[in-house]
């Protein structure tokens, strides 16, 4: 098959990157591929695999340059007759379009990236036949913006060479080409250096002499190159006269970025959708001007994109800062609603502290509470609710996962005993080690107000959600200027907010992919372990949750040992900060066995090999640790 590939330019960036590597693997599957493009440092790199490169000046907007371009893309197009057109960006993709309806080729797109669409930019576009979207995201955006039909557009993300990128890749060459000191701590960052891309590597730069301070030493390495790459190495410069010394070091355009990162010890990323938040919506959503109307835009979307990998309405969607805040609004809410009813609440003894500290708050005003204790094996019954179900209860609050045991507590068996009871009292879940972890929806659960907390599916700190179920009228959580429906005031965090509702679109789109991942790696881990005598504490139905325990020894004492190796579990929830478990506790379990407790977590990017890793240091940890130690 003859392709032609069609970009703005072939200088370094993550589209040109995507496009050099494509290109070479259809080649060396037997396929004859050509690119046009405006040219760059990767040229020598594609003709170098025989791939030949028509220089077309399609990298500018004016119509000088896009009339040239049109030309000579219908001359390449004619004279060499591919068999299918394949455009990666915009403008590329536009005149490709144009010539489509002209020359009847077949005519596909990639969207690498999102553009603004104000001012009839929007119809500077043809996403062609179909379309490849390399995230979720974006697949969200083409919908949104240019209303392609949803069947057309696959997502395929980009992939990464694993021979190109792999830890025996050395970034020596690159640290003697620059003169950076190996024995000082490197901080590599990649980007393409143009004025919307920029900006963290303007952000690096700025705080290099922060970084001075805190880890003297520092060097910075920023590779790529762009229209605005000489004003940042004269701020880079600026920045190493008032040091004293090279700190920032900029490379310009490099096809190495494999031994870029490698000269690392930290490379810097980061979340596409956050940064566009920040840097284009940073309007208030409140407000009425374009720039809050955009915001707002953000703002309803994310919201659509929660509910969605919830499986509610947006409405029934409210954004929080996270896990302890819903739970809390929850809490709070029921007895406020309830008060006149009763002051009566059903919890359990394993409760997360965001819903434990709550319920004891109310008992020192006048609440009774009931904490269900659980069985040796971490279980709560629906049985155990029946059983301490009063008709003043106005509450009743059950985690679904537990995120020390890993147990999966009856919910859905709790709604039904409420309802046979003829029971008015609400039903709250904590959701956090749920949520995309297990399928379930909060009408399937019965509940009718469910938290979740983004940092948990790999969205950032700082942001989460409480269902309230629909026709369920609570009173404000927060007074102020009534966002969330008038619930939660205060002005909305639309970066995290996008950040989250893509980390959203992502896990509910390997849900069964990561169930299936994380139930074949805890059961690969069962097996290592028990082989060394180490065996789970309770057995745990979550697939990503399995506590271990070392009788005997410390578990603190394991966890910085395993620390030291770059193996990181937990003796428990986070937020007891080295406290004893409350969870294990509540399990009564001996000593010896309690206070060697430790949790392991499985997640979509855990391999066999870390697996192995941790066996293998658990083993090395019992033989340099001693049991007198308990």
């Amino acid at each position: 098959m003859r392709i032609l590939m069609a970009t703005m330019g072939l200088d370094i960036g993550g589209a040109e990157t995507h496009i050099v590597e494509l290109s070479k693997q259809l080649q060396s599957q037997g396929h004859e591929i050509m690119i046009a493009s405006n040219g760059g440092v990767y040229v020598p790199e594609i003709e170098a695999a025989g791939i030949r490169h028509f220089k077309v000046p399609m990298h500018r907007r004016n119509v000088g340059c896009m009339l040239q371009s049109y030309r000579m893309l219908r001359n390449i197009i004619r004279a060499e007759q591919p068999d299918v057109v394949h455009a990666h960006a915009r403008i590329p993709a536009f005149l490709c379009g144009l010539l489509k309806k002209r020359l009847k080729f077949p005519f596909v797109t990639t969207a690498h990236w999102v553009f603004e669409t104000g001012g009839g930019l929007r119809y500077l576009t043809n996403w062609g036949e179909r379309t490849v979207a390399v995230s979720e995201d974006i697949k969200a955006y083409l919908i949104r913006e240019y209303n392609p039909p949803a069947e057309h557009i696959t997502v395929t993300i980009n992939g990464i060479d694993t021979e190109k990128f792999s830890p025996a890749i050395s970034g020596e060459p690159v640290l003697r080409e620059f003169g950076l000191d190996p024995a000082r701590p490197v901080v590599s960052y990649v980007s393409r250096m143009d004025e919307d891309r920029a900006l963290v590597a303007d952000q690096l730069i700025q705080i290099a002499p922060r970084l001075e301070q805190e880890i003297p030493g520092v060097q910075l390495l920023i590779a790529g190159g762009g229209n605005v790459f000489d004003r940042l190495k004269a701020r880079a410069e600026e920045v190493n006269a008032k040091l004293g010394r090279r700190c920032v070091t900029m490379t310009g355009p490099r096809t190495d970025i494999n031994q870029i990162v490698a000269a690392g010890d930290v490379f810097v990323g980061v979340s596409r959708a956050a940064l566009e938040a920040m840097t284009e919506g940073w309007g208030n959503p409140s407000s009425q001007y374009a720039l809050g109307q955009s915001a707002r835009d953000l703002l309803d979307s994310g919201r659509r994109d929660a509910a969605q990998g919830l499986g509610c309405a947006p409405e029934e969607f409210y954004f929080t800062s996270g896990g302890t805040e819903g739970d809390n609004w929850a809490i709070a809410a029921a007895a406020e609603l309830g008060r006149r009813k009763g002051k009566h609440i059903i919890t359990t003894a394993i409760e997360h502290d965001g819903v434990l500290q709550p319920c004891k708050a109310l008992e020192q005003r006048g609440y009774s509470v009931t904490f269900l204790k659980p069985d040796r094996g971490g279980r709560i019954t629906a049985e155990q609710v029946q059983e301490a179900l009063r008709p003043d209860t106005v509450l009743v609050s059950m985690m679904l996962v537990n995120n020390e045991l890993g147990t999966v507590l009856p919910v859905a068996e709790t709604a039904q005993v409420l309802r046979a009871a003829n029971s008015t009292a609400l039903l709250h879940c904590d959701a956090v080690q749920g949520f995309l972890k297990m399928p379930f929806t909060p009408r399937g659960l019965g509940v009718d107000l469910l938290t979740v907390s983004g940092h948990k599916i790999h969205a950032p700190k700082g942001i989460g959600g409480l269902y309230i179920r629909s026709g369920l009228r609570l009173p404000p959580f927060i007074r102020g200027g009534g966002q969330e429906y008038g619930l939660r005031s205060g002005t909305e965090p639309t970066a995290q907010i996008a950040a989250f509702a893509a980390a959203v679109r992502a896990g509910r789109a390997r849900l069964e992919e990561d169930l299936r991942h994380a139930a074949q790696l805890k059961q690969y881990a069962l097996e290592r372990l028990e082989a060394l005598d180490i065996l789970p504490v309770v057995p745990g139905e979550s697939a990503h949750i399995l506590p271990i325990a070392l009788p005997g020894y410390k578990s603190e004492v394991v966890v910085r040992f395993l620390s030291d190796r770059e193996i990181y579990v937990s003796a428990g929830s986070a937020c007891h900060k080295g406290k004893p478990s409350h969870v294990y506790a509540a399990l009564n379990l001996p000593k010896p066995l309690r206070d060697g407790v430790l949790r392991v977590s499985f997640s979509y990017d855990t391999k066999k090999e870390d697996v192995d890793a941790l066996a293998d240091a658990l083993a090395a940890a019992k033989q340099a640790l001693f049991p007198s130690m308990s």
